[in-house]
């Protein structure tokens, strides 16, 4: 979701613009980070999706998504870059 939404929402798609993504996994956790060269956003300006007048609307609940299920998530660099950590809860077996 967060690969998709650089590509298209912060580099809008275009070729010339590079996406970056970084990973690191150990037993304890998985760490992700994904940076875009578009324009950013600010995370309190996203719409939440789950109020009325934005629930029919095709598009805007990744961010929420994400957050959902992720352990932590990081917006930084003006929303360009995000880090996500998913802990190891001890549910899932290798």
């Amino acid at each position: 979701e967060v690969l998709i939404n650089a590509i298209k929402h912060g580099n809008k798609f275009d070729e010339g613009k590079h996406v970056h993504v970084e990973w690191n996994v150990t037993p304890e956790q998985a760490e992700i980070i994904i940076e875009d060269e578009g324009p950013g956003f600010e995370r309190v300006e996203v719409p939440d999706p789950t109020l009325v007048e934005n629930l029919t609307k095709c598009s805007g609940r990744g961010i929420l998504l994400i957050e959902a299920y992720m352990s932590s998530v990081e917006y930084s660099n003006k929303g360009r870059r995000v880090r996500m950590i998913k802990k190891n809860d001890g549910d899932a077996t290798p």
